[in-house]
C-alpha cells in the first residue's frame, strides 16, 4: 500500500472515530497501519478496488455518514469497513472500551439459570412444540 493511500485512509479513520479526550481516534491510535494491512489480510475482498474506493470518499461523503445521512455509496461501506475492523483489532483501541477480546468461558448445561424464573420462557413453554417434519 502506498504512503498516499494510507494517509488518506487514517484521515478517514479519523473523521469516523476521532480522538476525544479519553479515546484515542481511529486515525491516530498507534500501529494504525500495521493493523489497516492485519484487516486486510483478515479480507482480502476489502483489497479490491480500494484505491478507487477511497477516491470516491471525499470528506463531504465521511462527514454526511458520521451525521447519520444517508451515504449510498459502496466505496464507504468498504472503506468503513476497513478501517473500523482495523482500528478494533488494536489492543489500545479494545482497552479504551473495556474489551478483553474473545474468553473462553465454561457453561455447565445443567446448571440452572435464573432466567427461566424471571418469565422469559413462558410464552414459548405455553405454546407448545413447534417443529416441521423433515421429508426425504
Amino acid at each position: 500500500m502506498n504512503a498516499q493511500l494510507l494517509s488518506r485512509l487514517l484521515e478517514i479513520a479519523e473523521r469516523l472515530v476521532p480522538t476525544t479526550e479519553t479515546m484515542v481516534g481511529a486515525g491516530s491510535v498507534p500501529d494504525a497501519d500495521r493493523f489497516i494491512e492485519r484487516a486486510l489480510a483478515s479480507r482480502p475482498d476489502l483489497g479490491d478496488g480500494l484505491e478507487a474506493a477511497v477516491l470516491e470518499c471525499t470528506d463531504q461523503v465521511v462527514d454526511a455518514a458520521v451525521r447519520g445521512e444517508s451515504v449510498d455509496l459502496s466505496a464507504f461501506d468498504q472503506v468503513a469497513t476497513l478501517v473500523i475492523g482495523a482500528y478494533y483489532m488494536n489492543p489500545v483501541a479494545r482497552r479504551q472500551i473495556g474489551y478483553p477480546g474473545q474468553l473462553a468461558l465454561e457453561y455447565d448445561p445443567m446448571e440452572y439459570v435464573t432466567w427461566v424464573d424471571e418469565g422469559l420462557l413462558d410464552q414459548v413453554m405455553s405454546r407448545g412444540p413447534r417443529f416441521r417434519e423433515v421429508t426425504k
